[in-house]
């Protein structure tokens, strides 16, 4: 059995303990011998899926409904995941299994789209240019990227969501883009935002964005460099 299933402490009456049934025997032992599923979730985007915590266990294979004290609030994407737990109480992580609900503000299911970009970067370049960078995992998602729509504001504080500045195509396997701007003045602030894009032109509908401030002397140059050799 997995080390984070045992509850002995708390005599299989809290947490994962509940679902998987462990406190018929006080937490000491696994008591699911056909084994099981379990699923997780998370809100937002599918780094948040929590896999410390389970909401549901099920030893059948199949159509499964979640309980009806699982909620869902409209304008908001939930990731569910999930595993198969042996005989033994041994978990597989696997990271294919995981499907996406988007809700729109009315709470109704929004059509198939891709998943929205990571980590998104900006900062000063050279010439007076600014450089995005980003991450984009397709874990989950329920349509293939044809290109990554990137966005500006112009310095105006609103960014403009209706015209693309540039379109970057999205490559099978590759996880990290950039985008360099265009030229502009010393020490505005430009404000950018990026949205994966399917083939018929459905964006994931992301609304982040990141700032940063056109340096004319470019990005800052290395620092203290540390070495070492050896035999």
């Amino acid at each position: 059995m997995d080390l984070s299933f045992f509850n002995g402490l708390t005599e299989g009456d809290f947490g994962n303990a509940l679902p998987l049934c462990s406190s018929l025997v006080e937490g000491d032992f696994w008591t699911r011998r056909l084994g099981c599923h379990v699923v997780y979730r998370g809100k937002g985007n599918i780094a948040n899926i929590d896999f410390e915590r389970i909401v549901i266990a099920t030893t059948n294979e199949g159509l499964l409904t979640l309980p009806d004290y699982i909620t869902h609030e409209p304008g908001n994407d939930y990731y569910y995941a999930v595993r198969r737990i042996s005989q033994t109480g041994k978990q597989e992580k696997g990271t294919t299994a995981i499907v996406r609900l988007a809700l729109d503000d009315e709470g109704n299911r929004k059509g198939n789209r891709p998943n929205k970009v990571r980590q998104l970067k900006a900062e000063a370049a050279h010439e007076m240019r600014i450089r995005l960078c980003w991450f984009y995992w397709p874990m989950g998602a329920e349509e293939v990227p044809d290109h990554f729509a990137v966005y500006g504001d112009n310095a105006t504080g609103t960014i403009d969501y209706e015209n693309s500045l540039c379109e970057i195509p999205y490559k099978s396997g590759c996880y990290f883009y950039q985008f360099v701007s265009e030229s502009a003045e010393h020490g505005q602030r430009l404000r950018f935002s990026v949205r994966a894009v399917n083939g018929e032109g459905q964006d994931d509908g992301n609304k982040a964005f990141v700032e940063a401030v056109v340096n004319s002397a470019g990005p800052p140059g290395v620092g203290l460099i540390v070495c070492q050799t050896g035999l």
